[in-house]
């Protein structure tokens, strides 16, 4: 990526994990999705790039949510799956299939 001076990236965390920002002088934006992020990837590209968390289920897409994590103060407290991207929707729901309140976990 360093050699052919790679600006924008999507992979798995999985992979990004693996990877050292000072080695990726220009990349400007990671977008990971694929599998869930972990906090140490949080910590390790937010103030390096413009990264953005994505969430979806394999029988969506590769995301379906994004979460702009260096936008975020709160980033590497949490790991949210964002908001829907354009034109998909997204709902939480509790064990029993039905629709979770705002704030609660699905």
């Amino acid at each position: 990526m360093a050699d052919h001076h790679i600006t924008v990236a999507a992979l798995p965390p999985t992979y990004a994990v693996y990877l050292e920002p000072q080695r990726m002088s220009s990349l400007r934006i990671l977008f990971t999705a694929g599998s869930a992020s972990s906090t140490e990837l949080v910590y390790k590209w937010k103030d390096q790039v413009a990264y953005y968390n994505g969430y979806g289920p394999t029988e969506n897409s590769v995301a379906t949510s994004i979460w702009p994590v260096s936008e975020d103060e709160r980033a590497g407290q949490l790991i949210s799956i964002g908001r829907p991207m354009p034109n998909h929707r997204v709902y939480m729901v509790d064990i029993h299939g039905h629709l979770a309140p705002v704030g609660v976990a699905g």
